[in-house]
């Protein structure tokens, strides 16, 4: 941001508008996909207590759970691009200029790549997947939204008891209503016993995307 506004001065062409924007950018691109990413990750850890068992012997293992994670359900579900020249895709003509939408969480689930991919694997060699781009749009923060998330889950794997693999909390997850940043805007977890447990309820979460414009709740 500093050498944002060292080149505001010099070029007269990044506006306060141009720069402020951009700043909006980098913030929302930098830590809401950094949030839904550890937020899906935990409820798909919640789902799989097994993986969690496996995480905690392995801390080893976290980098490549990251990258699966990633893969199983990416906090960015779908970007815009438009076509530089003319040509052809899936037998579909596009022109240049045309608006695409390249649908990401789609193409994490291709079997042609990524075999059994409706299974989370995190011992799986994801190798390329789109979370973070491709060519020119490849994402410049990368390396630490990877650091992050890593940091981040190996702090829960440690330090939340509820995440443990002998807890059954009940949850509670709310997603925004955004198909593009696609992740929980809340996600709470309480032990059972606690005020306000419905009796005999016996949740446990299982991650799925809710439709568009619909927000999610369970306890």
């Amino acid at each position: 941001m500093g050498a944002l506004a060292a080149a505001g001065r010099e070029d007269p062409s990044l506006t306060p508008a141009v720069l402020t924007s951009t700043c909006v950018h980098l913030l929302t691109a930098g830590h809401e996909t950094t949030t839904g990413l550890l937020g899906k990750a935990v409820l798909a850890l919640l789902a799989r207590p097994g993986t969690v068992t496996e995480l905690r012997a392995e801390p080893g293992l976290v980098a490549g759970a990251v990258e699966e994670f990633l893969r199983f359900d990416p906090p960015v579900q779908m970007v815009t691009r438009w076509a530089w020249r003319d040509t052809e895709l899936a037998g579909r003509r596009v022109r240049r200029g045309d608006r695409l939408v390249a649908v990401i969480g789609s193409a994490h689930r291709d079997p042609a790549h990524f075999p059994d991919p409706d299974v989370l694997d995190i011992r799986r060699a994801t190798g390329r997947h789109c979370a973070f781009g491709l060519g020119i749009h490849y994402c410049a923060g990368a390396a630490l939204a990877r650091l992050e998330a890593e940091t981040g889950l190996a702090v829960l794997l440690d330090r939340l008891p509820l995440l443990r693999p002998d807890a059954r909390p009940l949850v509670e997850v709310e997603y925004a209503p955004d198909w593009v940043f696609h992740g929980p805007s809340r996600l709470v977890l309480r032990e059972r016993g606690q005020e306000g447990e419905a009796a005999g309820k016996d949740h446990h979460p299982t991650p799925v995307i809710p439709p568009l414009g619909i927000k999610r709740r369970s306890a």
